[in-house]
């Protein structure tokens, strides 16, 4: 997302102070909550901004909005305050005490002292009597505070969660309150609904169901058919390219008098119909009709989401497990990235004396706890004057700060063909996987539905070019993810050179498609912020800093339209060898003397080696990790040694299914982590 200011609010956002006024020193006035009868104290109640947070130059999805730029002007303020009071420690079966209070938003420009003042004071609160603890929840103020954002523009600038459990109609114990990611999409039909969705695959079926078509002798037929009924991208964009080029093929022998001739005429007519502009003469270049534009992106869905299956006969939406690792089983598990919450569960301090004046001298919360409340009370009496909470605010939520590096080398698609990638590949959108319902802790519920972020406002220009690491850097706030559990994610690229072969078809100039990276805490190539502490992707108030790599793919060295694995570096391919005469590669020879050399088959500096499957002996593979089960089968045919795919090459025009046989993953990750997400997030 761009960037939300982020004053050190991240971090330390800070801590209650309530203050009793309205009586004398020694008189103590005892008032009762109307609704549940419970006897509270009015008092002034003050939460702390430490100092660093309105005077340090700090931000956040545009790095205005997840508040990260450097300027004093990045605190967005607080609304949306719910302070809810107890007489014990908070668990999941604690009840409130007395009504749930709402506190008034916060701004910057409301502080006494924007550039020095930590705290801002409330009048005439009504606090508990016998409260010894609090749960504060505060959001950043959006476009104006108190104003709930309705529009999908909005969600997606500023991020959007939504609760349950909250209100006092809701609220019985801590463990009703839920918070949640909203869904983009809540239509769950095909195609979530879209008229223009369906139009496409109704389209698509014309085309293909042209009398004579998938029966035809005709060579250029039969490889065409083939070829159509495995396109999987269903969104505007794709289908128009995919009957482009089908047209393009076609059209010549339309014109000819070869067999079946008439049949590719009938589908070229099909195609000219459905276009608002083109073809012209053999040209692939087709703008298809109104009726057929903005799908899935008039559903505000990233392009990938509009996919598509032969079932055997006929185009259906695809649905059910496709982007299984992406949890995106159905369009309703696409959602908004997470907005910018706060919250706090602490123990108070309590006084008799009012000790709002003593705040502005302390330099750090802890003084004002430590110091000008040394001797204090733990709970709230008739009495009271004053209170502050004993923990400082923090953000409730997580960021992902996403970079992404070019190597210098070649690169090449999943042919083995060299691309021109002079221009480079601009990120145009995230999906962030494992995102769960959190409970009052925003802690994960292990039990709830994962979804998917879809972060469509990139930060600046995030474009990759060859030997550089992207000048720009985007934001995502997210949610609390599973312990050593790896986060896969998909970036959404624009292809800025020619077009190249991805993983399920070609991927034209100009045309978004998709590369996977995984996100895995315990891989070795990841830093601690404190070592050994750190299992978890989306941490609260921790940034994660992510650096991914697009890999090279390889090159077809012999020419068969492959790519092939060089591990020498001398220009041939590495070649399987049978040492034992069975008929089964296994060892291979990478310099051509005939000899078995030892083979590094993952990359990952370990020597590997082939084994066979004991229920299947004549299925060879690598064994890449030494515990005895293919890793990487191996085909008995296969001459030279065939690379595991990565690069654009793994590039898919619709959101990867993680589950597709041989679609791995076309990047290489560095991770580490900061404390506070006030920190400077540069890598």
């Amino acid at each position: 997302m761009k960037t939300m200011t982020r004053i050190s609010l991240l971090a330390t956002v800070a801590t209650a102070l309530v203050t009793f006024s309205g009586c004398s020193e020694n008189e103590d006035i005892i008032n009762v909550d109307p609704v549940t009868g419970a006897k509270v104290a009015k008092t002034q109640f003050a939460i702390s901004l430490p100092k660093d947070i309105v005077g340090a130059k700090k931000t956040r999805m545009s790095a205005d909005n997840v508040q990260y730029d450097e300027t004093v002007a990045s605190f967005r303020g607080m609304d949306n305050i719910h302070l809810y009071s107890f007489d014990d420690d908070v668990t999941t079966t604690s009840t409130a005490l007395g009504s749930i209070i709402r506190l008034s938003a916060i701004s910057r420009a409301g502080l006494a002292d924007p550039e020095q003042t930590n705290f801002y004071v409330y009048n005439d609160q009504f606090i508990p009597i016998g409260t010894t603890n609090f749960l504060l929840y505060a959001k950043a103020v959006d476009n104006s505070a108190d104003e709930v954002i309705t529009t999908p523009a909005d969600k997606f600038r500023y991020g959007y969660i939504t609760h349950t459990g909250l209100d006092i109609n809701q609220f019985k114990t801590v463990n009703d309150i839920r918070f949640s990611l909203e869904s983009i999409c809540t239509d769950d039909t095909p195609c979530g609904g879209s008229t223009v969705g369906l139009a496409l695959i109704d389209l698509l079926n014309s085309v293909a169901s042209v009398p004579g078509w998938s029966t035809s002798t005709n060579e250029m037929l039969k490889k065409n058919f083939d070829l159509f009924i495995t396109l999987t991208a269903g969104s505007s964009t794709a289908v128009q390219a995919a009957l482009g080029e089908l047209y393009s093929a076609l059209s010549p022998l339309a014109a000819s008098i070869q067999v079946d001739a008439d049949v590719a005429q009938a589908i070229c007519n099909v195609i000219k119909d459905a276009c608002a502009a083109g073809p012209v003469g053999y040209s692939s270049s087709i703008t298809l009709s109104d009726k057929y534009q903005g799908y899935p992106a008039g559903l505000n869905l990233p392009v990938g989401a509009g996919k598509v299956t032969w079932d055997g006969t006929q185009f259906v939406a695809a649905a059910s497990e496709y982007g299984k690792h992406m949890e995106v089983k159905q369009l309703s598990e696409y959602v908004y990235p997470a907005s910018l919450y706060y919250q706090v569960n602490s123990p108070l301090r309590a006084s008799n004396e009012v000790k709002s004046g003593e705040y502005e001298a302390k330099e750090k919360w802890s003084e004002v706890i430590n110091s000008v409340y040394e001797g204090s009370e733990l709970s709230v009496s008739a009495s009271t004057q004053s209170v502050a909470l004993a923990n400082q605010v923090q953000y409730a939520v997580g960021r992902l700060d996403t970079r992404i590096t070019m190597k210098a080398n070649d690169y090449y698609d999943s042919k083995g063909a060299k691309m021109d990638v002079t221009k480079g590949f601009t990120l145009m959108g995230m999906l962030i996987g494992g995102q769960k319902e959190v409970a009052y802790n925003w802690k994960p519920v292990m039990t709830s539905v994962q979804h998917t972020i879809y972060d469509r406002e990139i930060n600046g220009d995030v474009t990759a070019l060859p030997g550089k690491t992207s000048d720009g850097e985007n934001y995502t706030l997210g949610l609390e993810t599973k312990t050593d559990v790896p986060v896969n994610v998909a970036l959404e690229f624009v292809n800025n050179g020619p077009a190249f072969q991805g993983a399920d078809g070609m991927i034209p100039a100009g045309g978004t498609f998709y590369l996977t990276a995984k996100l895995d805490p315990l891989a070795t190539t990841t830093t601690n912020y404190q070592a050994g502490t750190i299992d978890r992707i989306f941490i609260q108030d921790y940034a994660t800093k992510v650096n991914i790599t697009l890999l090279c793919g390889n090159a077809d060295l012999d020419g068969d339209g492959e790519p092939d694995l060089d591990r020498d570096g001398d220009g041939t391919p590495d070649k399987y060898i049978d040492t034992d005469g069975d008929g089964i590669p296994d060892a291979v020879d990478t310099d051509g003397d005939g000899d078995p050399d030892p083979y590094d088959y993952d990359g990952d500096g370990n020597p590997d080696v082939i084994i066979v499957d004991p229920d299947n002996p004549d299925t060879p593979g690598w064994d890449t990790d030494g515990d005895g089960v293919i890793d990487y089968p191996i085909d008995p045919d296969d001459d030279t040694v065939d690379p595991i795919p990565d690069g654009p090459g793994t590039g898919t025009n619709g959101v990867p299914d993680l589950d597709s046989p041989g679609l791995e993953f076309g990047t290489s990750v560095n991770l580490h982590w900061e404390n506070g997400l006030h920190l400077n997030p540069q890598i």
